[in-house]
């Protein structure tokens, strides 16, 4: 019997074994958070609040990679006491970090540009935060809630001056791609920050959650392995039938 008939099927086997194919995908959705944002002081500092969650995908770490990622967050005008309220979407500033380090701008202030200083005056937001989305987040202006699909702003700029002007994070086309750098899993803290930076209006995060898709990352040290494998195999094989 020929040596290739054996380990060809040998070294298929191998490989599959340490490349898995296709692409896991999971849910998570916090709901009843009710965290409340106190409203910013006409003098002084923005106030910031901070939600977070663990999460454990049972991903191997360094054989898997994030390939995508949305998130929804719902805020809702509060009366500060638990009961239903009104605040002004564009004193929110809403970002997104993951325990390594990285972060992205949800929300930097939706609605303020150079006329409009105050940003959008809507209340409550309701919006699923997407790159495949058609509109920026940002320019989805009005007076009434926000809901609906849209990229996420990915404006990192001063929200004391920021403006639909002002440029995006240009690392990814889609903000939310800067946690495909996050290496290995998703698993680890991820932590929703929302900070209000002008007096007037109160908020409260009700629920948020996230999607996320990883995939097999091809480890190039398992096929050199593979292949070192068969070079001793070969090897052992020519030595016996000398």
């Amino acid at each position: 019997m020929k040596l290739q008939s054996i380990f060809a099927p040998v070294l298929l086997a191998f490989t599959a074994g340490v490349l898995p194919a296709g692409a896991a995908v999971f849910t998570w959705e916090w709901t009843g958070v009710n965290l409340e944002v106190p409203d910013a002081p006409f003098f002084g500092d923005p106030t910031t609040v901070s939600d977070t969650r663990t999460i454990s995908t049972g991903l191997v770490q360094g054989l898997t990679q994030i390939q995508d990622i949305s998130v929804w967050v719902r805020i809702e005008g509060s009366d500060g006491a638990g009961g239903a309220g009104t605040l002004w979407n564009g004193d929110l500033n809403v970002r997104l970090s993951h325990e390594s380090g990285v972060s992205v701008v949800l929300m930097n202030r939706v609605g303020r540009t150079g006329s409009a200083p105050f940003g959008a005056s809507g209340n409550g937001i309701d919006v699923h935060f997407d790159g495949s989305a058609l509109q920026d987040v940002h320019l989805a202006a009005g007076t009434v809630s926000l809901s609906g699909t849209f990229q996420p702003d990915g404006r990192s700029a001063n929200p004391s001056t920021v403006t639909d002007l002002s440029p995006r994070d240009a690392t990814f086309a889609d903000a939310l791609d800067t946690f495909l750098a996050v290496n290995g899993t998703p698993d680890g803290q991820w932590t929703l920050s929302v900070t209000d930076l002008e007096s007037g209006g109160l908020a409260r995060v009700a629920s948020w959650g996230m999607t996320v898709s990883a995939v097999p990352e091809h480890d190039s040290t398992l096929l050199v392995a593979a292949g070192a494998l068969a070079g001793v195999v070969l090897l052992r094989e020519r030595r016996r039938r000398r």
